[in-house]
């Protein structure tokens, strides 16, 4: 199967099915679109760090798989995109 470590695009067929595999520029390219989606369809364009996975789901119609961007927290993931969105503390 494909994975975000491989950083190059392959079209692979498994059993009669096709995997695109994205490049790491690529994948970051879709996930800056999707989370800026999602951001601006939530209230003060903001979401909870425990709920964003949720939320990505249900906006976006698919998991997000935080392993295919080399991070395993939400906090790693949106520092990959610091000039679309940051992670704010609550408490100032």
């Amino acid at each position: 199967m494909c994975s975000g470590y491989d950083w190059s695009v392959q079209v692979m067929d498994s059993a009669g099915e096709k995997v695109l595999c994205l490049s790491e520029q690529e994948l970051v390219r879709v996930l800056e679109n999707n989370v800026g989606r999602l951001l601006h369809g939530c209230p003060m364009q903001q979401v909870p760090v425990a709920e964003f996975l949720r939320a990505y789901a249900k906006t976006c119609g698919g998991c997000l798989c935080l392993e295919d961007f080399g991070v395993s927290t939400v906090v790693d993931l949106i520092a990959k995109i610091p000039y679309l969105a940051k992670v704010c503390s609550l408490y100032g």
